[in-house]
């Protein structure tokens, strides 16, 4: 079953994001210590609030997103 993580993004108006942690190749705090980068393995990119720390916390209270299916 995929994991996904609710995320809060640093732009735009509609700020959550669900995060498949199954999907990330590489997470990373920037260096201000105020934003993540997490970069998926199709190349493509989301900076978001919460640090990687707390995102893998969250693994264990992963949230099934609406319309997924198993």
């Amino acid at each position: 079953m995929d994991q996904w993580v609710k995320c809060t993004t640093t732009s735009g108006k509609d700020n959550a994001r669900f995060v498949n942690l199954d999907h990330v190749a590489e997470m990373y705090r920037i260096s201000d210590g105020r934003e993540t980068r997490i970069v998926f393995a199709s190349g493509g990119e989301i900076l978001v609030q919460e640090s990687p720390q707390e995102l893998f916390s969250n693994m264990g209270k992963a949230v099934r997103r609406e319309g997924a299916s198993d």
